[in-house]
């Protein structure tokens, strides 16, 4: 399991920037909302990574 880490960077006008890594399916994002909340900050844009596809847990390997 991959260790989960939430980046969060604050520039000179005040705009937060938040990078997740080790994060899959739409953890993230309940993560990364949570954070902002608390913050009192909205969301503007988001770019979602490709592990926001993947299915959380294990890893289903069909055999036919």
């Amino acid at each position: 399991m991959a260790l989960k880490k939430t980046k969060i960077t604050i520039d000179q006008a005040g705009n937060i920037h938040v990078d997740s890594t080790g994060f899959t399916g739409n953890a993230c994002s309940v993560e990364t909302q949570h954070l902002l909340a608390n913050l009192g900050a909205e969301t503007k844009s988001e770019q979602k990574k490709p592990e926001f596809f993947q299915k959380s847990g294990t890893v289903q390997k069909n055999t036919w």
